[in-house]
């Protein structure tokens, strides 16, 4: 079978659209509309617990755009959430992605490894943060996220990562 295939892709049976040995045809998937996005910014702004530097990505065309906020895993906003904000901006919506640690790190656009000691860090932090620092962190981005000249003032879903047991207990 094709599991165990070891020859070249003229010795596999011929799949539907296609003849033996020839070019399979190219399928197009229509994913809808697509936005180009602006370039990132950020910006540091005051909360209850210290400065908290907020990542936003948006469409590059001009207008408002319905609010989500991102909140991060416990690495914070490594790759992956930047990948992600982007995506979201990119079906047009202005996004805040929190640094959520700010107040436990030594100062803003600290990313914690993906390796043993970051997630040991990363999970002291999460227990360590008061509940009520995540929750005024919250309504700082979201108000903060209201008040952007690319947003409509209507926010959409809160979506967390790895977070969500934290804001569940």
């Amino acid at each position: 079978g094709v599991g165990n295939y070891a020859g070249n892709r003229a010795s596999l049976p011929a799949m539907r659209g296609e003849q033996a040995g020839g070019q399979r045809r190219r399928r197009y998937i229509n994913y809808g509309w697509r936005m180009i996005i602006a370039p990132e910014e950020y910006v540091d702004f005051d909360t209850p617990h210290g400065p908290m530097r907020t990542y936003v990505l948006r469409p590059a065309a001009a207008g408002r755009y319905p609010g989500l906020v991102l909140f991060s895993e416990i690495f914070q906003v490594t790759g992956p959430i930047r990948r992600t904000a982007a995506f979201l901006a990119g079906h047009g919506y202005t996004v805040a992605v929190p640094e959520i640690f700010h107040e436990l790190e030594e100062g803003p656009g600290v990313v914690l490894a993906y390796d043993a000691a970051g997630a040991e860090r990363g999970n002291s932090h999460k227990i360590t943060k008061e509940l009520a620092s995540y929750d005024a962190d919250a309504r700082a981005v979201l108000d903060f996220l209201a008040d952007h000249p690319s947003c409509t003032g209507r926010l959409g879903s809160i979506v967390y990562f790895a977070e969500a047991g934290t804001f569940a207990d």
